[in-house]
């Protein structure tokens, strides 16, 4: 990326144009207050959630403009970066940046990250100002014009030196903190993209050293090393990139230097120029054994460092940073094998769980670094001996435990640790650590309070599978679930329930079987659960599990009957208590969550039609727990629906249901769905108690890894329209159509006038010619053309009333009905449109009717029966015909 900087030195621009600036300038993250009992699990969460927080509110600030010239329209608007963070400073162009005010861009109680406060400072940065100094001090030492002021008109919110030239930088720093005042920060390099054009930059910055005494610990996917030990010197590197010749170079227009805000400028010796297919590289030599910056929290001067530096390239004036590109890291500690050794009290490399000061003593190792003296609880700089358990949890890949030392110390002590020879003494604390075998590490930390090997600058060593330590403890519980159910008469149900959950009911008849997973457990383990203090097992509420089967060393099932000691008052989440034989136990708090009796449902299968509009009869398959009916004691529950967009619609979902049954979910139910009247849409579906009006639904486990929300809605589509029954029936009551009919005939050669309406329902048996014993509606039939005079009549009919199912809601329905097979007589060939839909939930019917001015002719029965089909006027769409669902009489 080009950017043309020019001042009163001589140079042609007046602003500094940045481009292709990514722009990362991080410090380590920093932690407070170390707990030697704390585990690195927990260290590892803290830092992995305070580093997403610290991504989220950086990428924040770079989506604020640099810069936004404000009209009177917009003055009291805030628009660019120092209108939201330049906070109140006296005078108010006062650019410092050891004392620039902290503004909270978060607090503690907002989402998200809920429990972490986000606080940023910044300043503007000349980057002429920057030669031979630290970021930092270059922001420290650049000063803005005195009429500058954020939010003002006419050009004077533009940050500007006294001399006048633009200011296109800015120095950030992103600080989290935590509920536990643990502190992590992120300090950002931003440059104003309005001058970005794209021409000079650095790929990668990789160490060729051919001494591999050199080499660091960290290399990049392609297998190159990008690290180097600070306590080296004439360290080989090459920077590949874009944008620099060897003229440049020649003519003295390159500039390559590594920085970071916390330390010296390091300036690659003997910079040469170079190709490797056709890839451009700038080589030299570092050393960082020396010119560290100096100051009380500089703990590794005259050494460099440890962690991410960044390059910086200057090509005739045009600059190009590349963040976190090359780590600076320690020497890697040394445990010599054989040659190294180390023991613990006893001799014996073993302990136990009530051990609150075990002394593991190394002798004859090498590069075990003790910068800031290790007195706790101040942890210090330098190395931390670590004990890291063999087990690792099933679901993150991390061990089941780890436990760090609580003081170390070395001897000799005058290099610091920077030598062979060395004897080091580490204490630990192994109270409420779970037992089993632990590997040894020995790690060299930028902070004593993290000691991850994953933080860049700090090295390890891991000494050999032989010497792992073995300590006597308790076994280490991961996770509580629902495996199943046992019901009365000892007959086991097995759940498959699509979500594991981690809570239960009281007053359930059934008892519950529980799955345990951890670690250590020993054959004769024993489980108890309550509620109130977990360590030791104390509380309002503490019992013992029924049976405890053993799996194996990392699995237990368990039965608890929580009816007999849970009751109102005494729900909530219970811990969980595993002892071993050996007398050590561990609590998982909490482990699982005990609720007062309340429907839930968990599953449900749809077994006949579909979730459809005007539908009833929606046969459905419920599983769920807490579907209690005693006609006794006047306990029931209902299945209820209640529209998402609309809650005033909260209905009794079912016509029927029967009583439920045990399942591997606890308790199933079949029910049949009302959803007559339904809109369109999201439906709640939710299981209610009577009297008690309680209902689970929307309750959300927050004891699964992942919180698991039971939200069971229904989702109410169009269906098809259709009749009541698919075919005749054979009961009156479940008719789908009454036909009102009326004939005229001729009698002795003249017409007799029109008949009385006849009504014929469905369902109703008849003997009906020539059709014989039927149960189809009928009407009379129209042949008034017949060959024989005497035969000859007419008929008319309309539907009083057709029931269905799907009809629109709010739209209307069409009919049609003709003859099967009407040649070579006339045949009815009849559709009535626009019918209006009509419906009654709580008859669970669905209707459209007509009245005598609808009248149609009818057909002759020499064409056959009649057929009909249905059509939604909204969807325009034909259903499938019902054949022969129509009978025709002869002759009124």
């Amino acid at each position: 990326m080009r950017k043309v900087l020019m001042g009163e030195e001589g140079f042609s621009i007046a602003e500094v144009m940045v481009a292709f600036l990514i722009l990362a300038i991080a410090v380590i993250p920093m932690a407070g207050m170390f707990d030697a009992a704390f585990k690195v699990s927990r260290v590892s969460y803290d830092l992995n959630m305070a580093q997403e927080c610290l991504r989220l509110y950086t990428e924040k600030v770079k989506n604020i403009p640099f810069y936004y010239a404000h009209t009177e329209d917009d003055l009291s608007t805030p628009m660019d970066v120092d209108d939201f963070y330049w906070g109140n400073r006296s005078p108010i162009y006062n650019n410092t940046w050891n004392n620039a005010p902290e503004i909270v861009m978060k607090s503690s109680s907002s989402e998200p990250y809920p429990g972490m406060t986000v606080t940023i400072k910044m300043a503007y940065v000349d980057e002429e100002e920057a030669s031979g100094k630290t970021l930092a001090e270059a922001a420290e030492d650049t000063d803005l014009a005195a009429d500058w002021r954020p939010m003002t008109l006419y050009g004077y919110d533009r940050p500007k030196t006294p001399t006048g030239k633009a200011l296109n930088l800015i120095l950030y720093e992103i600080k989290v903190t935590l509920a536990n005042g643990r502190t992590f920060s992120d300090t950002e390099l931003y440059a104003s993209p309005t001058d970005v054009v794209a021409n000079v930059y650095i790929d990668k910055v990789v160490n060729i050293s051919a001494d591999t005494t050199k080499l660091g610990t960290r290399y990049n996917a392609f297998g190159e090393c990008v690290s180097a030990p600070h306590h080296k010197s004439s360290i080989t590197i090459r920077a590949y990139g874009e944008g620099f010749t060897q003229s440049d170079l020649n003519a003295g227009l390159v500039d390559l230097k590594l920085v970071r805000v916390d330390d010296n400028d390091i300036s690659p010796a003997n910079l040469t120029y170079g190709e490797e297919g056709g890839r451009k590289y700038l080589e030299g030599t570092i050393s960082l054994d020396s010119g560290g910056k100096s100051g009380p929290t500089n703990v590794w001067y005259p050494r460099r460092k440890p962690g991410y530096w960044h390059a910086w390239l200057v090509v005739n004036h045009i600059i190009s940073v590349r963040s976190d590109i090359f780590v600076v890291e320690y020497p890697v500690p040394v445990y010599y094998s054989p040659g190294s050794s180390y023991s613990d009290s006893d001799g014996n490399k073993s302990g136990r769980e009530s051990s609150t000061d075990e002394v593991l003593t190394f002798t004859n190792v090498a590069y075990v670094t003790d910068l800031l003296s290790y007195n706790y609880p101040n942890p210090g700089v330098g190395a931390v001996v670590q004990l890291v358990h063999t087990e690792t949890h099933p679901d993150t890949g991390e061990p089941v435990d780890v436990i760090n030392c609580t003081n170390m110390s070395i001897s000799p002590t005058a290099n610091k640790g920077y030598q062979g020879g060395l004897t080091v003494t580490a204490r630990f604390n192994f109270n409420g650590h779970i037992g089993g075998y632990y590997k040894v590490r020995i790690i060299n930390c930028i902070e004593r309070a993290t000691p991850d090997i994953n933080v860049m600058g700090n090295t390890y060593c891991e000494l050999p599978a032989s010497d792992n330590y073995y300590l006597e403890g308790p076994p280490g519980i991961f996770d509580v679930y629902v495996k199943g159910y046992v019901e009365p008469g000892e007959v086991y149900v097995e759940s498959t329930t699509p979500q594991v959950r981690s809570f239960g009911y009281d007053d359930r008849p059934y008892m519950y079987w529980l799955r345990v997973e951890g670690v250590n457990f020993d054959s004769f383990v024993t489980l108890k659960m309550g509620i109130g203090s977990s360590a030791p097992p104390t509380g309002d509420v503490v019992f013992d599990a029924v049976r405890v089967n053993w799996i194996d060393q990392h699995t237990l099932e368990a039965v608890f009957d929580f009816a007999p000691y849970v009751g109102p008052g005494h729900y909530g989440k219970y811990w969980l208590y595993a002892q071993n034989s050996n007398g050590f136990g561990y609590a998982l708090a909490p482990a699982f969550e005990i609720r007062r009796p309340a429907p839930i449902i968990y599953d449900y299968q749809v077994e006949t039609y579909g979730l459809w509009q005007n539908y009833f009869d929606v046969q459905v398959s419920v599983d769920g727990e807490c579907f209690d009916r005693d006609p006794l004691t006047g306990t029931d529950f209902q299945l209820r629906i209640q529209e998402v967009a609309d809650p005033a619609n909260d209905w009794l979902a079912t016509e029927a249901m029967e009583d439920p049954v045990p399942s591997q979910y606890g308790r199933h139910v079949e029910a049949k769905l009302n959803l007559v009247d339904c809109d369109l849409g999201q439906w709640m579906f939710y299981g209610l108690s009577v009297p008690a009006g309680l209902t689970d639904y929307g309750f959300t486990d927050t004891l699964r890894p992942t919180p698991v929300t039971y939200l069971t809605n229904l989702n109410v589509t169009l269906g098809a329209p259709v009749l009541r029954t698919a075919s005749v029936p054979t009961d009156p009551a479940q008719y789908s159509l009454i036909i009102m009919s009326r004939y005229d005939a001729v009698v002795g050669g003249s017409w007799m006038g029109w008949s009385n309406w006849f009504q014929s329902i469905e369902g109703t048996y008849a003997n009906i010619p020539p059709w014989g014993n039927i149960y189809n509606a009928w009407a009379w039939e129209n042949d008034p053309a017949h060959g024989t005079v005497e035969y000859r009549t007419k008929g008319e009919m309309y539907f009083q009333e057709i029931r269905g199912m799907g009809f629109n809601k709010g739209s209307t329905l069409s009919v049609q009905v003709m003859n099967n097979d009407a040649p070579p007589h006339t045949g009815m060939n009849y559709t009535w449109t626009g019918l209006t839909v009509h419906m009654d939930r709580s008859q669970a019917k669905v209707w459209v009717e007509m009245d005598e001015t609808m009248r149609a002719t009818t057909g002759p029965d020499e064409g056959g029966m009649g057929r009909m089909r249905l059509r939604n006027d909204a969807s325009g769409v034909w259903q499938d015909w019902y054949i022969n669902r129509i009978a025709f009489q002869r002759e009124g």
